[in-house]
């Protein structure tokens, strides 16, 4: 009797399980593609429709408007999630919720083993007594392999001369902004035991990005 199974083969059933572990391996967390999220005025928020990929799963949003609770005293505050539990007679739904201190979202990695729980938060914003405020987008978009290979080989971030980030990754995404006067970029090299052996120094010109100098120091 074999101790090792081939999980595809022909005629063979492949469960859902086996291919969220999969596809586990090959894409992030997060959107793929839509769900714009805006405020509708009083206490609505409208999503719409968008693809996105959870622990290995596809799944879509549909196009739709979030009624949030209002607050019953002062400012609290709100965020909207995806939530995995594959425990639950329902794995996956759309939470909203307004408190004073909102819940801590679970990001459990061994989801698909354990039968567990994965959150993605989707937005925060301020819930008052009549409507809502600083409505802040959160949603990290969906990396593939390639993606991520070349996000763990370098991680380079832009600064003013003054020293404040201009072009950061958030998520895992490359947000840039702009190129002004004296900005670098720095990226460093480490060893297995993440002792620094190498910083390089690349200035960039203002206008376009483009690379004037470069330094490296070990």
């Amino acid at each position: 009797m074999a101790n090792i199974t081939m999980i595809q083969m022909d005629e063979q059933n492949v469960t859902a399980k086996n291919d969220r572990i999969l596809y586990d391996t090959a894409h992030t967390n997060g959107i793929i593609k839509g769900c714009t999220i805006t405020y509708s005025g009083g206490n609505t928020i409208h999503i719409t429709e968008g693809y996105g990929i959870v622990k290995g799963s596809l799944f879509v949003i549909e196009d739709h408007d979030e009624t949030i609770t209002l607050s019953d005293l002062g400012t609290k505050k709100g965020q909207i999630y995806v939530h995995l539990d594959l425990s639950a007679a329902e794995p996956l739904t759309i939470v909203n919720e307004t408190a004073a201190t909102p819940t801590v979202l679970e990001q459990d990695e061994d989801a698909n083993f354990t039968n567990g729980v994965y959150d993605i938060q989707l937005c925060t914003f301020d819930v008052g007594t009549t409507t809502l405020d600083n409505l802040v987008v959160t949603y990290p978009l969906v990396l593939g392999a390639s993606q991520l290979a070349m996000d763990f080989v370098s991680k380079r971030t832009h600064f003013n001369s003054d020293g404040s980030i201009v072009y950061t990754y958030e998520n895992g995404q490359k947000v840039v902004q702009d190129f002004p006067d004296g900005s670098i970029t720095r990226q460093r090299l480490y060893d297995a035991n993440n002792t620094l052996l190498a910083t390089k120094t690349t200035t960039l010109e203002n206008a376009t990005g483009d690379i004037v100098d470069t330094v490296v120091k070990n």
